[in-house]
């Protein structure tokens, strides 16, 4: 079973503090939009709903449907070096999981997915603006 898509259209607009709420963390100084959307192996159907923590406004900590963190997401700038934003993921969770994330520089919007609680490392998730 493949965790759902996150919603494809996250708000594009970035809210005025970094930080999450409502399941939408904003990371990097609001430029990226992050949703997460999980299943569960060996349950029946799929579940949506995450709430959100900041951590620094560079990392947002997920939990799926409890109040225990099951899922980091962390932007890291690395425009100077590589000239790409990357994206890392690790889960403490057995569960498919997927990330919907929104560049709102250039309206890009990217998912990433993992199976079984698998980590995500993407270190060209996003290419830096000149």
């Amino acid at each position: 079973m493949h965790a759902p898509d996150p919603d494809p259209h996250p708000d594009p607009a970035p809210a005025p503090d970094p930080g999450c709420s409502d399941g939408l963390c904003l990371l990097e100084d609001g430029r990226f939009r992050v949703r997460a959307r999980y299943a569960m192996p060996g349950l029946p159907g799929e579940a949506a709903g995450t709430t959100g923590t900041g951590l620094g406004g560079a990392a947002g900590l997920f939990t799926f449907g409890g109040d225990a963190p099951e899922l980091l997401v962390r932007m890291v700038d690395n425009c100077g070096a590589s000239g790409y934003s990357a994206l890392f993921a690790g889960a403490a969770t057995e569960a498919n999981y997927s990330i919907a994330v929104r560049d709102t520089t250039t309206d890009e919007v990217r998912w990433f997915s993992a199976q079984g609680g698998a980590s995500i490392r993407d270190a060209m998730a996003f290419t830096c603006g000149n």
